[in-house]
């Protein structure tokens, strides 16, 4: 397996994983990648994406069913990622083989692979400039005394951070918000930088708007943009048995996220703010195609698991009411899914790629 990534960056069953965790959770921006939701920094811990306590038996069907090779080795970065608490004992309990979203999983692991590599080997965690930055970032907060020691001490680090420039001052705060769309109820999460607490501050206090009305209409097209864009990709399944005809597809977001926001003042009176963000979704529909005699149509359960990267803008006219905002499209910048009828996904999905980076 000489081209995944190097061996010497893995997982160290009963060892020191502090500096890998660390670089983990950081790749992954803080969030679990089970529930996909924002945790704090220490409540993330390494996770084996496929479990490394199996059975041999077991390890054999997990690799036969996600198309892996032999020798994958679970103690590898492509097969970690960082889960919280609650999920890991959730997931132990289930069948990975029935969790679709594991396949979604497993290729981000192994797109994070190299770059998490690269930095735990370059990192100077035994010189003592690197060891402490490292105890720092790890220091257990609830304890009465550390955190009076990181409250006094860590504004000076900052302050030194900030002499390489201004923009390496930065730090993220995540909201949830709650969106009503089509008799439902979808969950936004949001991580915010400086630019993006700037731009929803003028949304929300000068334009007189809320998240959980500005996003409703772009989130409905979204919705739309998805169930098209997966509809497609059913379309071109093929299992063996031939190209289906699809009627329908009811899109279920198992992941929201809007990781960027920017506000654009350049006309005057216009308000036009930006958005950014990642999606998960399940798409569940129906298909008609010829059957394997070609004497009648046969009629299937669809489904596809689809993720991707979108983006839109809110624009405020002058003359607009207060707290309105318009969007005029949203935009599917990157899609990708995986399909099933009946159960029977199509083409089987390849671990390795020609068309994938090699960490």
């Amino acid at each position: 397996m000489s081209n995944m990534v190097d061996r010497t960056v893995r997982y160290v069953p009963g060892g020191d994983n502090k500096l890998l965790r660390h670089f983990m959770r950081l790749a992954w921006d803080l969030q679990c990648y089970w529930c996909r939701n924002y945790k704090d920094y220490a409540s993330l811990e390494i996770d084996h994406i496929l479990p490394q306590a199996s059975n041999a038996r077991e390890r054999i069907r997990l690799r036969q069913a996600f198309g892996l090779p032999d020798d994958y080795d679970v103690h590898a970065l492509y097969n970690l990622a960082p889960i919280c608490g609650p999920c890991n004992k959730a997931k132990g309990a289930m069948d990975l083989t029935t969790v679709p979203v594991v396949i979604n999983r497993l290729r981000k692991a192994r797109r994070l692979a190299k770059g998490i590599s690269k930095n735990v080997r370059r990192f100077p965690d035994q010189s003592a400039l690197g060891g402490a930055l490292l105890v720092a970032a790890q220091v257990d907060l609830d304890d009465p005394a550390s955190r009076a020691v990181f409250e006094e001490g860590a504004p000076a680090v900052v302050q030194r951070l900030s002499e390489l420039g201004t923009g390496k001052v930065d730090f993220h705060v995540f909201r949830r918000v709650e969106v009503e769309v089509r008799e439902a109820t979808h969950v936004f999460s949001l991580r915010l930088n400086e630019e993006a607490r700037t731009a929803v501050a003028i949304l929300e206090r000068v334009g007189g708007g809320t998240l959980e009305s500005a996003l409703c209409m772009p989130l409905s097209d979204l919705l739309s943009c998805i169930a098209k864009a997966a509809e497609s990709a059913l379309e071109h399944h093929d299992d063996g048995m031939g190209a289906p005809d699809v009627e329908s597809g009811e899109v279920e977001l198992s992941n929201l996220v809007i990781d960027a926001v920017s506000y654009d003042g350049t006309t005057p009176g216009v308000m036009e703010l930006g958005f950014a963000g990642e999606f998960e979704a399940w798409v569940i529909g129906t298909a008609a195609r010829s059957s394997a005699n070609g004497d009648e149509l046969e009629y299937l359960q669809a489904e596809a698991t689809a993720t991707g990267r979108f983006s839109f803008s809110l624009v405020r006219e002058p003359d607009d009411p207060i707290g309105e905002f318009v969007c005029d499209s949203v935009w599917l910048d990157e899609f990708a899914a995986d399909t099933w009828m009946d159960g029977r996904r199509s083409a089987p999905w390849n671990y390795l790629t020609e068309d994938d980076d090699q960490p």
